[in-house]
């Protein structure tokens, strides 16, 4: 594990003159142990912080001058906005691994930074990463020494749930395990030095984040899209679909930077969707679906590590609606 750690990390550049340091949670998660494995084995240094409170990390990691990071997506845009007030020092990459990341908050954290933010893409069922971008930023490269991985049904797109079986591990093996990840294999070979291994794409949604209702067929990718040229909004986003009457209603939730009003956001956000998406802003012209924006402030929506994208309330009513015997036709 090490050594593939150490592989990976070699490819994006990490060199053993590096100075790292790790802003991952080390309680009941495995990303800390198999990135400090990997450090050892490169043999560069690396400094375990774990996942405090960005702006504590700022005031003790300023004067190591760290290099090199590995950290969370949330964490590390509410780090980088302490960082566009306070001042940065040389980064030479980042890598961000344990939930999606949109490629706005992606520009932004590079930008201030003036670094190259890299993603990672594994589960706790796999330990660790089972792919990582290379320099290109142009999908995963999957860690095929390890595993074999499938895509059993996709779709017209090559999209569908990706499922992987392990080849050489004797604690807790794994046969074809859904991962709940929808992504798809990438044609052509990149001209990087994991060229031999394959890509997918970007995460586009999980399997039960897929959602059809009144606005259409609804995923994390398509609200990311809609979302990612919205002013005044923060990172974190979440939509609730719900029934309350008769027909479905969407509500977008999002988080309000300071000075952003609803008035505007939500105005931006009608105007983006009908420029992505016209089929959805069709639907809510049409009365199909209702559709609302709810601004919060900020740091309100996520209460746990990850933020589910989409909850579909609807499945309550629908359990209850099944339990209840038809009428009889007269």
């Amino acid at each position: 594990m090490g050594r593939d750690g150490a592989a990976g990390l070699y490819a994006l550049g990490v060199r053993r003159d590096d100075r790292m340091v790790s802003a991952l949670d080390l309680s009941f998660w495995n990303a800390g142990p198999t990135l400090r494995v990997a450090a050892q084995t490169l043999g560069c240094l690396l400094i375990e912080a774990s996942k405090i409170p960005p702006a504590e990390f700022y005031d003790r990691a300023l004067d190591y001058r760290f290099n090199v990071m590995v950290v969370e997506p949330s964490w590390i845009v509410s780090l980088t906005e302490i960082a566009e007030k306070r001042g940065t020092w040389p980064v030479k990459l980042m890598l961000v691994g344990g939930e999606n990341m949109s490629e706005k908050s992606r520009r932004h954290v590079d930008e201030v930074w003036r670094t190259t933010l890299y993603l990672t893409y594994g589960q706790t069922e796999s330990f660790g990463s089972a792919g990582t971008e290379c320099a290109r930023r142009n999908g995963y490269h999957l860690q095929e020494l390890k595993f074999w991985f499938e895509i059993p049904e996709p779709d017209d797109q090559g999209h569908g749930e990706l499922v992987f079986t392990t080849l050489s591990r004797r604690v807790m093996p794994l046969l074809r395990y859904r991962t709940s990840d929808v992504a798809r294999f990438m044609e052509g070979v990149c001209d990087c030095d994991l060229k031999s291994l394959r890509r997918i794409s970007k995460i586009v949604g999980r399997c039960d984040e897929m959602v059809n209702c009144g606005l259409g067929n609804i995923s994390p990718w398509m609200f990311e899209k809609v979302l990612e040229g919205v002013n005044g909004i923060a990172h974190d986003w979440q939509v609730l679909v719900t029934r309350p009457g008769l027909r479905d209603a969407v509500e977008i939730r999002v988080e309000l930077l300071e000075g952003a009003t609803q008035t505007a956001v939500e105005r931006a956000i009608r105007g983006s969707l009908q420029d992505q998406f016209p089929d959805m802003a069709r639907n809510v012209s049409m009365g199909l679906c209702e559709m609302s924006v709810v601004g919060n402030g900020r740091g309100t929506l996520r209460t746990g590590r990850k933020l589910r994208s989409i909850v579909d309330l609807r499945k309550t009513l629908f359990r209850a609606e099944a339990a209840v015997t038809s009428a009889a036709p007269v």
